[in-house]
């Protein structure tokens, strides 16, 4: 009897994890049937991660600043080759399978597989087998894991390793090892580390972290919320410290054999900062002596901001967000209503995470008539919400509880998956129109007289990426001094974001000088873009003599 009780426990507890994988199982079909790729679309940062896998596949690569000078002031866009997690991971992927779309996104599809699997398991901790099921599914739709998945973009990445350091922080603070930490989990493991080891590996993973972006800060607010909601302390969370401590050591000592100082990403970050906001209008609150003066906002960036957000939050459009924010929004209402003490920390990981995230000061100034304060404004860039999947995801399963019977609850998940599903068809189609018309042109080019190409910086790097950075092909960038002789200029929808002439005589008023008299219009590509923006422009190629 006791043979058969114990073939029946093997089979009860393998059934959540054949569930799970099933589920990831969809996860990586709807993230191949929407597959992003490169497109450029909304930001340069792409192009730049490329750029740097390239030179570290030729052997180009190196973190040399030895010959800068004491005060340099190094451009924003050179943090990224200190992002070895997105310089490592994709080019480990070029290695075995050559460069392309799916290598090089293979490790942000890696790490989004990873979260939903992860958001179950953290789930686990506070929730019933079902609903952590459920919370991983809701991360599997969620629109804007989905379409930056497969993106050479390091958001998906970062928010796998930040969770998984809480997941591993706080199974350790719990104080149970990592083989038996949820009641009705069984025997305990061979593999369980202790509260030790677990510590540790949170702190490492908040190493990487560190290694992706300098917003690790993030995690320790995010620690702090699970320690004062569930009042745990212990002293061996020093291990977190020297885990995190391990990572910044062996950084250090790389900067240092090739006779850098050992906390250069720490100075760059920094100096990056002063250089981002000494060059950039800044989008601040202004802060009068004493007094927060919310009246004076720029009127200009913040509001913008503003309204793209609660656009995105509006549930009667396909969105990022969509259904999915109203859901939690649901749930976060259930959970302090009916005081489900096992949802708080969820609940308080959603505020508190976006609030360090939207008003984390970055900068302060002082001026004659007072102060000025730049905030992090995370909803300056939705995509950087990724990392609120799973903690979403977690109070979402809470808005079941105000429907009665399974019909009405069958329905209420039909909406968030058939809003996810156009949700992303939408953005995708959005995302990769600009490129669809650029693949296009590149493909014209081809049977054209070899000139140099004139365009715009996104433009320029995704010609050199279609082919394969021949050294034949020149391609230049508008900010820089028109080539002499006959050249070839790029108008209009050259990606998701409209190039017009307004925009192109900020950078070349000598191109357009001419424009009127000798430019040839060669060829129309009809933008697919104006599917989702009627007004996009249709890009046009000249031939400037």
């Amino acid at each position: 009897m006791e043979g058969v009780a114990s073939r029946g426990a093997v089979r009860a507890e393998a059934r959540p994890i054949f569930c799970l994988g099933f589920i990831v199982l969809g996860a990586l079909m709807l993230r191949l049937f929407f597959f992003t790729g490169i497109t450029y679309t909304m930001d340069q940062d792409e192009g730049i991660y490329l750029e740097t896998v390239r030179q570290a596949w030729h052997g180009e690569y190196a973190v040399d600043f030895t010959k800068r000078p004491p005060v340099y002031m190094p451009n924003p866009a050179e943090a990224f080759q200190f992002r070895y997690p997105m310089i490592f991971a994709p080019l480990a992927a070029v290695k075995m399978w050559g460069f392309g779309p799916l290598s090089l996104g293979a490790f942000s599809l890696f790490c989004s597989l990873g979260l939903v699997a992860l958001t179950y398991g953290l789930a686990r901790l506070f929730y019933a087998v079902r609903m952590a099921l459920a919370a991983a599914a809701l991360v599997a739709i969620f629109p804007l894991d989905v379409l930056f998945a497969t993106r050479l973009m390091p958001d998906g990445p970062f928010a796998f390793f930040f969770w998984l350091a809480l997941y591993a922080f706080v199974r350790g603070a719990r104080g149970v090892g990592a083989g038996n930490s949820v009641p009705g989990e069984g025997k305990q493991r061979w593999w369980s580390w202790g509260t030790e080891g677990l510590f540790l590996a949170a702190g490492v993973s908040c190493g990487v972290c560190y290694l992706f972006k300098p917003a690790v800060v993030f995690l320790g607010g995010a620690m702090g919320l699970f320690l004062w909601v569930e009042r745990r302390f212990s002293w061996s969370l020093g291990w977190c410290a020297a885990g995190f401590g391990s990572v910044l050591v062996v950084e250090g000592l790389f900067y240092l054999r090739q006779g850098d100082p050992f906390w250069l990403n720490a100075i760059m970050n920094t100096r990056i900062l002063a250089w981002k906001y000494a060059h950039e209008t800044p989008g601040c609150y202004r802060v009068i002596p004493g007094v927060l003066n919310l009246w004076a906002l720029d009127p200009t960036t913040p509001m913008v901001y503003a309204k793209s957000f609660l656009a995105s939050l509006n549930p009667f459009q396909p969105s990022f967000w969509g259904w999915h924010v109203v859901a939690a929004g649901v749930g976060g209402w259930v959970v302090w209503k009916k005081k489900i003490q096992t949802a708080y920390v969820p609940l308080a990981w959603v505020a508190g995470i976006y609030l360090m995230g939207e008003f984390l000061p970055v900068r302060i100034g002082f001026f004659e008539h007072g102060a000025w304060v730049n905030h992090y404004l995370i909803s300056q860039r939705l995509r950087y919400l990724t990392i609120l999947a799973p903690p979403l995801a977690m109070l979402a399963v809470w808005s079941w509880q105000v429907f009665r019977g399974p019909k009405w609850g069958a329905a209420w998940a039909g909406v968030l998956l058939i809003t996810a599903l156009t949700g992303c068809h939408f953005y995708h189609g959005w995302m990769r129109s600009g490129i669809e018309a650029l693949d296009k042109a590149v493909v014209r080019f081809r049977s054209l007289p070899s000139r140099p190409i004139v365009t715009d910086h996104l433009a320029q790097a995704h010609i050199y990426w279609r082919n394969s950075y021949s050294p034949l092909v020149q391609v230049r960038n508008l900010a820089e001094p028109s080539p002499p002789g006959g050249h070839y200029v790029l108008v209009g929808g050259s990606r998701g974001m409209d190039l017009s002439f307004e925009e192109l005589s900020r950078y070349s008023d000598e191109l357009l000088r001419t424009r009127d008299r000798t430019w040839q219009r060669l060829f129309t590509i009809p933008n697919p873009a104006k599917r989702f923006q009627p007004g996009a422009l249709d890009l046009v190629v000249y031939y400037v003599p």
